[in-house]
């Protein structure tokens, strides 16, 4: 039994060519093998009023943009980041046990009315999506540059 599957291994990889031993190995066990790097996916951005589109991302890592409305740290220890008045849309949370590393930050001064990227995994939370935060790269105040900005430039 052992002669006859040598056999046919060495009759495959014959025909594999030049084929890398990882390429043969993913081959036998993943019945594919890959000999150029694929692309990296295109990164989607939400705008943070695409409620629905986020709610559909639901325990995935995303990253959205949008003006903030409010920048607060809870009695509870949370920091909240809102994206629409009456906390109806969505919010961006960094829960207390991450707190520590925004601890040298001026949350309103540095987010409120802000554009902003922030990136981390959606929940939905009491039937509102949030996202949660777990360092300041997490969020990023970005510029917009107008159309009439850029001419400019």
């Amino acid at each position: 039994m052992g002669i006859v599957v040598e056999s046919k291994m060495s009759e495959f990889t014959r025909s594999l060519g030049s084929c890398t031993a990882m390429g043969l190995i993913s081959l036998l066990f993943f019945g594919s093998v890959s000999l150029a790097e694929e692309p990296s996916p295109v990164k989607t951005v939400f705008l943070a009023t695409a409620t629905d589109a986020i709610v559909a991302n639901q325990g995935r890592r995303i990253t959205v943009e949008g003006r903030l409305v409010e920048a607060s740290q809870g009695k509870n220890g949370i920091i909240y980041f809102n994206f629409t008045e009456g906390r109806e849309g969505l919010v961006a949370i960094c829960p207390t046990r991450f707190v520590g590393a925004f601890e040298d930050t001026n949350l309103t001064a540095n987010y409120k009315g802000k554009e902003v990227r922030i990136t981390g995994f959606v929940e939905i939370y009491k039937g509102r999506p949030q996202i949660v935060l777990y360092k300041p790269t997490d969020i990023v105040v970005i510029k917009r540059v107008e159309p009439a900005e850029a001419a400019s430039e």
